[in-house]
Protein backbone atom coordinates (compact mmCIF):
# COMPACT_ATOMS: atom_id res chain seq x y z
CA UNK A 1 0.00 0.00 0.00
CA UNK A 2 2.49 2.56 0.43
CA UNK A 3 4.44 1.99 -2.49
CA UNK A 4 0.47 2.40 -4.26
CA UNK A 5 -0.54 5.78 -3.40
CA UNK A 6 3.20 7.80 -4.87
CA UNK A 7 2.89 5.33 -8.10
CA UNK A 8 -1.06 6.57 -8.19
CA UNK A 9 0.32 10.33 -7.42
CA UNK A 10 2.83 10.04 -10.24
CA UNK A 11 0.75 8.46 -12.78
CA UNK A 12 -1.56 11.68 -12.28
CA UNK A 13 1.19 13.85 -12.58
CA UNK A 14 2.74 12.76 -15.22
CA UNK A 15 -0.82 11.99 -17.18
CA UNK A 16 -2.77 14.72 -15.70
CA UNK A 17 -1.48 17.31 -17.59
CA UNK A 18 -1.04 16.12 -21.16
CA UNK A 19 -2.74 17.95 -23.71
CA UNK A 20 -6.41 19.63 -23.57
CA UNK A 21 -8.64 17.38 -21.32
CA UNK A 22 -12.76 17.39 -21.44
CA UNK A 23 -14.35 20.07 -20.65
CA UNK A 24 -14.29 21.18 -17.49
CA UNK A 25 -17.78 21.76 -15.06
CA UNK A 26 -20.13 19.67 -13.74
CA UNK A 27 -22.62 17.00 -15.56
CA UNK A 28 -25.39 14.42 -16.13
CA UNK A 29 -25.35 11.00 -17.52
CA UNK A 30 -27.10 8.29 -18.28
CA UNK A 31 -25.83 4.76 -20.05
CA UNK A 32 -24.95 1.34 -18.88
CA UNK A 33 -25.30 0.20 -16.02
CA UNK A 34 -25.18 3.60 -14.81
CA UNK A 35 -28.83 4.79 -15.36
CA UNK A 36 -28.35 8.31 -13.78
CA UNK A 37 -25.63 10.14 -12.68
CA UNK A 38 -24.12 13.24 -11.74
CA UNK A 39 -20.46 14.38 -12.12
CA UNK A 40 -17.44 16.96 -12.01
CA UNK A 41 -14.55 17.07 -13.79
CA UNK A 42 -11.64 19.95 -13.89
CA UNK A 43 -7.96 19.88 -15.62
CA UNK A 44 -8.48 16.11 -17.03
CA UNK A 45 -9.98 14.22 -13.51
CA UNK A 46 -13.62 13.27 -13.30
CA UNK A 47 -15.79 11.81 -10.69
CA UNK A 48 -18.90 10.53 -10.91
CA UNK A 49 -21.84 9.10 -8.49
CA UNK A 50 -25.24 7.49 -10.06
CA UNK A 51 -27.88 5.19 -9.83
CA UNK A 52 -27.53 1.76 -11.37
CA UNK A 53 -29.53 -1.58 -12.03
CA UNK A 54 -28.60 -3.19 -9.14
CA UNK A 55 -27.62 -0.42 -7.05
CA UNK A 56 -25.60 2.90 -6.69
CA UNK A 57 -21.92 3.42 -7.53
CA UNK A 58 -19.35 5.82 -9.19
CA UNK A 59 -15.83 6.23 -10.49
CA UNK A 60 -12.68 8.24 -11.61
CA UNK A 61 -10.68 8.93 -14.27
CA UNK A 62 -7.97 10.69 -16.01
CA UNK A 63 -9.08 12.31 -19.26
CA UNK A 64 -4.93 11.74 -21.13
CA UNK A 65 -5.34 13.55 -24.00
CA UNK A 66 -7.90 15.50 -26.12
CA UNK A 67 -8.41 16.03 -29.75
CA UNK A 68 -10.60 17.99 -32.53
CA UNK A 69 -11.30 15.95 -35.69
CA UNK A 70 -10.00 18.95 -37.42
CA UNK A 71 -8.38 22.74 -36.17
CA UNK A 72 -10.73 24.72 -34.99
CA UNK A 73 -13.49 21.96 -34.51
CA UNK A 74 -15.48 21.82 -31.79
CA UNK A 75 -16.57 18.19 -32.45
CA UNK A 76 -13.14 16.12 -30.85
CA UNK A 77 -12.12 12.81 -29.24
CA UNK A 78 -10.32 12.03 -25.98
CA UNK A 79 -9.04 9.21 -24.74
CA UNK A 80 -8.56 8.10 -20.47
CA UNK A 81 -8.35 5.47 -18.12
CA UNK A 82 -10.19 5.12 -14.96
CA UNK A 83 -11.72 2.62 -12.09
CA UNK A 84 -15.51 2.47 -11.15
CA UNK A 85 -17.18 0.63 -8.44
CA UNK A 86 -20.67 -0.63 -7.28
CA UNK A 87 -22.16 -2.69 -4.92
CA UNK A 88 -25.85 -2.88 -5.28
CA UNK A 89 -28.27 -6.62 -4.43
CA UNK A 90 -29.21 -8.87 -7.56
CA UNK A 91 -31.68 -11.49 -6.29
CA UNK A 92 -31.14 -10.81 -2.45
CA UNK A 93 -27.40 -11.48 -3.03
CA UNK A 94 -24.89 -7.91 -2.24
CA UNK A 95 -22.72 -7.70 -5.24
CA UNK A 96 -19.37 -5.75 -5.07
CA UNK A 97 -17.87 -4.67 -8.34
CA UNK A 98 -14.52 -2.83 -9.33
CA UNK A 99 -13.92 -2.14 -12.23
CA UNK A 100 -10.58 -0.90 -14.00
CA UNK A 101 -11.16 0.76 -17.62
CA UNK A 102 -9.88 2.54 -20.31
CA UNK A 103 -11.64 4.86 -22.25
CA UNK A 104 -12.40 6.29 -25.06
CA UNK A 105 -15.05 8.93 -26.25
CA UNK A 106 -16.45 11.92 -29.02
CA UNK A 107 -17.53 15.27 -26.99
CA UNK A 108 -19.49 18.62 -29.02
CA UNK A 109 -18.73 21.42 -27.27
CA UNK A 110 -22.04 23.41 -28.60
CA UNK A 111 -21.11 26.81 -30.20
CA UNK A 112 -22.31 29.47 -28.25
CA UNK A 113 -23.91 27.46 -25.33
CA UNK A 114 -22.47 27.05 -22.03
CA UNK A 115 -22.82 23.25 -22.28
CA UNK A 116 -20.91 19.89 -24.15
CA UNK A 117 -22.35 16.95 -25.29
CA UNK A 118 -20.22 13.74 -25.00
CA UNK A 119 -20.88 9.96 -25.71
CA UNK A 120 -18.40 7.54 -24.37
CA UNK A 121 -17.49 3.78 -24.17
CA UNK A 122 -15.21 2.22 -21.68
CA UNK A 123 -13.66 -1.03 -21.37
CA UNK A 124 -11.93 -3.40 -18.82
CA UNK A 125 -11.54 -6.15 -16.36
CA UNK A 126 -14.79 -6.30 -13.78
CA UNK A 127 -13.60 -8.13 -10.55
CA UNK A 128 -17.26 -9.16 -8.91
CA UNK A 129 -17.48 -10.21 -5.19
CA UNK A 130 -20.89 -11.57 -4.22
CA UNK A 131 -21.58 -14.40 -1.62
CA UNK A 132 -17.65 -15.22 -0.79
CA UNK A 133 -16.53 -15.53 -3.88
CA UNK A 134 -14.96 -13.60 -6.45
CA UNK A 135 -14.25 -13.80 -10.83
CA UNK A 136 -12.59 -11.68 -13.04
CA UNK A 137 -15.17 -10.98 -16.05
CA UNK A 138 -14.57 -8.85 -18.88
CA UNK A 139 -15.92 -5.63 -18.51
CA UNK A 140 -17.77 -2.95 -20.61
CA UNK A 141 -19.65 0.42 -20.14
CA UNK A 142 -20.82 3.46 -22.13
CA UNK A 143 -22.58 6.59 -21.45
CA UNK A 144 -24.10 9.76 -23.14
CA UNK A 145 -23.84 13.18 -21.17
CA UNK A 146 -24.28 17.00 -21.06
CA UNK A 147 -20.89 18.73 -19.42
CA UNK A 148 -22.43 22.50 -18.11
CA UNK A 149 -19.14 24.74 -18.33
CA UNK A 150 -18.45 27.23 -16.07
Amino acid sequence: MKRLVPLLVLFALAFGSLGKAQSQGFGIYSGFPTLAGVQFQSDGFRAGVGLGLWGFGGDVALILAETPFAPGDALSWYYGAGVGGSIGSVLGVTVITVFPHGLFGVEWQVPQAGFSLYSELQLGAGIVAAAGTAALVPGFSGRIGIIFRP
